[in-house]
Parts: structure tokens; sequence; C-alpha cells
């Protein structure tokens, strides 16, 4: 169920058409309003799984089977949010993972790493999003975890430098 968060509330002083106070979100819609419709929501989701455990239970196994698939598509809505949120341009889509997985076959794109990308991988942009990146299929690279968390939002050859510069201290 939502609550209600001040920073996008506004009071508007009228009331909605069934009576509630001025509270509005910023879309327009009576807060009272809305946490109803929530709860009346929520309830019939929780009713309809238990009337239906077997359609839930299909859908489970079916999510089990196609776990790569559910978390590229994950990935690819998440970075599209961002991208969103941070006004940059492009879009890109779950067949431009797999293609990208195709082009880099099933490798890590730090050529010093070439890691296998078996089960975890991580979308990674060649120039963030937070240095001015877009969310353009031509922007991405895979990376493995470990380089994608290691990279930041530096730039791959920021990245090399920093990595090769750390193994000559360490050998």
């Amino acid at each position: 169920m939502g609550g209600i968060v001040r920073e996008r509330v506004t009071y508007q002083g009228v009331p909605c058409k069934r009576g509630h106070d001025g509270l509005r979100f910023k879309g327009g819609h009576c807060c009272s309003c809305r946490r109803a419709y929530e709860r009346v929501r929520d309830r019939t989701r929780w009713q309809r799984r238990r009337v239906d455990p077997f359609r839930f239970r299909k859908w489970s196994a079916w999510r089990l089977a196609n776990i790569d698939r559910e978390r590229a598509r994950g990935r690819a809505g998440a970075a599209i949010r961002k991208a969103r949120s941070l006004a940059s341009g492009g879009v890109y889509t779950y067949h431009d993972i797999i293609s990208l997985f195709a082009m880099q076959e099933g490798r890590c794109a730090a050529f010093w790493c070439r890691a296998e990308l078996k089960n975890s991988y991580h979308v990674d942009h060649i120039t963030a999003l937070a240095r001015g990146g877009s969310n353009d299929p031509s922007n991405l690279q895979l990376l493995c975890p470990s380089c994608n968390t290691s990279k930041a939002d530096d730039s791959m050859f920021d990245f090399y430098l920093r990595v090769v510069g750390r193994r000559k201290l360490v050998g």
C-alpha cells in the first residue's frame, strides 16, 4: 500500500468530487481516493492468488525457467527509468542486450578481465549517464559485476589506468 510522500503532495484547498480534503498528488489525484484505490487493488490481487493458486504457480515456474530473460528485461527497464530521470536520450531493449552478449561472445568487455558472463552481468554505459552519456545501444557494454562496480562512472580508459596502476603497485 502506498503512503503519502509529502514532497509530491500539494494542497489545493478545493475538495475532490467525493468530498475529501484538498491534498492532491502532483498529477492531480486526491490522496484519499488514491489510498482507497490502492487498498482495493491490493485486496483483489491477493484474492486472485487465493482463488487461482495454479495460475500463480504456473507464472512462477515460467519465471524460473526464463530467469535470464526476466533479469535482462528488468535491467533494461531499470536503465530506461534512470535515463528518463536524468533526461538523457536513447532507449535500449532486451534484444539489444542479447545482441551485445553475442557480439562480446559472452565475455566481459574489459579486455584485461574477459570473464565469462554465464550467470551474472551488468549493463554498463561506456560514457556514464552521470557524465552526459546516453542510453543508446551504441553507448552500452556488458561487464562482469566486479568490473562494473570498480569502474563506477569512469571512462574505460581511466578505469584501465587505475587497474593497471594498481597491478603495478601490487606486482
